[in-house]
């Protein structure tokens, strides 16, 4: 079968999935006694308030489904349809998992956020291509920049923020759902969603190659950095000087910044002081 049939079922595997949610929350509001439940219903209403963005995914794709569920896409289009695929298939997955451990915490909306405007963007630049036009100028969406706010993700969202590069912000995601840890999908699925080399994510530990479309480094500066000889900066030491006057101790998981507040802590006892003597 041509990639458009995979991603057809895909989409009946998405909504199979949608409509187990939404029978779950009707059964529940019809048959529920006020007795404890075990369902979420804050984890069911937020995977359903994004329906309409994946409805619109469809109705986007729609015209090019039809015209390739009988020919073969050109080699780029169906590269990006494949990756269309698994992302739904990844969002398909997501929902399941939403609904088995009853649970939207932030790491869950960022994870489900994340997918949903992967799927988005890449369904503009696949139309885009399809219709011969120019891709429109992006603006990261509130619903993203609330999500990774709330899993901590301010560096993210200002690299996504000033730019429109579509490859970046594919990195980024990566990078983003990854650190999810229990909530993140198959690294190899999303790695090839995101166009991540797979040789980075094997021996990486998944981390994407983001060098990978940075400039060489000008030969002015490679030999100004050979005349620079001696020993490294106690670059530790002093940032360690630093944090324990702004951090308590608890706050650091570092075991070698730890382990100099304790050295810190023992000169300050100390009654010949930092010295020694």
């Amino acid at each position: 079968p041509h990639t458009a049939h995979h991603l057809l079922y895909s989409f009946e595997a998405l909504l199979a999935a949608l409509l187990q949610v939404s029978d779950e929350l009707e059964l529940l509001s019809t048959f529920h006694d006020g007795s404890s439940s075990g369902i979420s219903t804050e984890a069911l209403n937020a995977i359903l308030s994004h329906a309409p963005a994946l409805d619109s995914v469809f109705v986007s794709l729609r015209p090019m489904l039809q015209q390739y569920l009988d020919e073969q896409a050109e080699p780029r289009i169906d590269a990006m349809l494949s990756r269309a695929n698994i992302l739904i298939r990844l969002i398909c997955e997501t929902t399941y998992r939403v609904c088995q451990r009853q649970e939207w915490s932030p790491r869950a909306e960022t994870v489900f956020v994340s997918l949903i405007e992967l799927l988005e963007r890449l369904t503009v630049e696949i139309t885009c291509l399809y219709d011969g036009i120019d891709l429109p100028d992006y603006k990261m969406p509130v619903k993203l920049r609330r999500a990774w706010s709330g899993t901590g993700h301010m560096e993210e969202i200002k690299a996504v923020y000033v730019t429109s590069d579509s490859w970046l912000f594919q990195q980024v995601c990566y990078e983003v759902i990854v650190s999810t840890d229990q909530w993140s999908p198959d690294r190899k699925d999303l790695a090839e969603a995101c166009e991540v080399k797979q040789s980075k994510v094997d021996g990486n530990a998944g981390r994407p190659n983001l060098d990978a479309r940075l400039a060489n480094v000008p030969q002015l500066a490679l030999q100004v950095l050979d005349k620079i000889n001696g020993h490294p900066l106690p670059r530790t030491s002093t940032l360690a000087s630093i944090l324990r006057r702004i951090l308590p101790p608890r706050a650091m998981t570092d075991a070698v910044i730890l382990s100099t507040f304790s050295a810190l802590r023992g000169n300050v006892r100390n009654t010949s002081g930092f010295s020694g003597r």
